[in-house]
């Protein structure tokens, strides 16, 4: 019976195996600018997992012995996200059986059951890796077969832990750990589904969430304002030549590298000389890698980073809007990697400039739209 549970296991392992490989100034240091966006997934989700179980019943007579303590064990879960961290989750596992013998033969069989209902708690630890800990309730079910037993307690509080991998839009792997009783334990390996994004009350409350960022930045917005220019009006935007090529994200990041910051000091600077009547847009896009919420979130996050970093070298925060495109405005195909790389950009549009320039088709990649 042992040698089930080991072909079990391998069975298992490599099920889970083929899953992952197929599948101006403000504050000193800018310490109240506005913060990257939640990262909000799909909220709701369902789940698989296949894994191993291990039991440990106790015998009620020093003549039976525990021959077999682990087995095959599957589960089903659905939860909702809250947010970037919060999720609660409901789960029903079918864990095998446990074998008691006395010398060579089965006198016993204990099968095990479980259901419950938790809390999820996640934390990321790199782009695509989270971390994560459950804790809730729940009640074993136990069956017996040849023997005459009951179970003593058959409600439980029960913990886990485990590391969760985003490998695609709408899907994640996991592999943790449960413990639901001294008695009954699993280590699983599960794919999870996403799926129910972009609901009017979540990106009412990521907008509201936002408003409140750019007033707590506006607050603090202490630039002197520069001076007009008396400009002529000119033939082509040969000085209004202002691009932020090159500024470009790392994915499902809203973080400014060190080359991006280069250019956007020297970009600032340029803003500074050019006439109030003049305001700026910041448009920042995103591949297609994750829901259109989800790109969408990115984006306006990414838009927000920079218009931030630029208010920071004394350009009036009030000259600059930010807007996020999600993925609907790709410069290349997202079928490569270089294309995704090249599509994760911040491009900069000059409002106004047409009461500056003749020929605002000699600037077209600066004027509106």
């Amino acid at each position: 019976m042992f040698s089930r549970s080991i072909k079990s296991l391998a069975f298992t392992t490599a099920l889970s195996s083929s899953f992952i490989l197929g599948a101006a100034p403000l504050a000193a240091e800018q310490s109240l600018l506005v913060q990257p966006v939640d990262d909000i997934r799909d909220p709701y989700y369902i789940g698989l997992g296949l894994g191993m179980s291990f039991l440990k019943p106790e015998a009620n007579s020093v003549a039976l012995t525990l021959s077999q303590d682990s087995d095959f064990a599957y589960r089903v879960f659905a939860g909702y996200q809250f947010d970037d961290h919060w999720a609660v989750e409901l789960f029903w596992a079918d864990m095998g059986q446990a074998e008691f013998s006395s010398g060579s033969s089965v006198v016993g069989i204990v099968e095990y059951q479980s259901f419950g209902v938790g809390g999820l708690y996640q934390y990321p630890i790199t782009e695509n890796w989270d971390v994560f800990a459950t804790v809730g309730v729940g009640r074993l079910r136990n069956s017996f077969q040849l023997i005459d037993a009951e179970r003593v307690e058959d409600s439980f509080i029960y913990g886990g832990a485990g590391v969760m991998w985003n490998i695609a839009k709408t899907w994640d792997l996991r592999a943790e750990y449960d413990y639901y009783d001294t008695d009954a334990q699993m280590l699983s390996f599960n794919i999870v589904k996403r799926f129910g994004s972009a609901t009017p009350r979540r990106i009412a409350t990521l907008e509201n969430k936002v408003q409140q960022q750019e007033l707590a930045l506006a607050a603090v917005q202490t630039a002197p304002q520069t001076a007009s220019m008396a400009v002529k009006k000119q033939e082509t935007c040969e000085n209004y030549s202002v691009e932020l090529e090159g500024v470009v994200f790392a994915r499902r990041s809203v973080d400014l590298n060190v080359r991006t910051k280069k250019i956007l000091d020297e970009v600032s600077q340029k803003l500074l000389t050019l006439p109030d009547g003049i305001t700026f847009e910041i448009r920042a896009h995103t591949d297609n890698e994750g829901t259109e919420l989800y790109n969408y979130t990115l984006s306006l996050a990414r838009a927000r980073n920079v218009r931030d970093y630029i208010a920071a070298h004394g350009v009036a925060l009030s000259r600059i809007e930010a807007q996020g495109y999600g993925e609907w405005r790709p410069l290349e195909s997202n079928e490569t990697e270089a294309g995704r790389e090249a599509n994760r950009r911040a491009e900069l549009v000059l409002i106004g400039i047409e009461n500056y320039v003749e020929d605002t088709g000699s600037c077209s990649k600066l004027a509106a739209p």
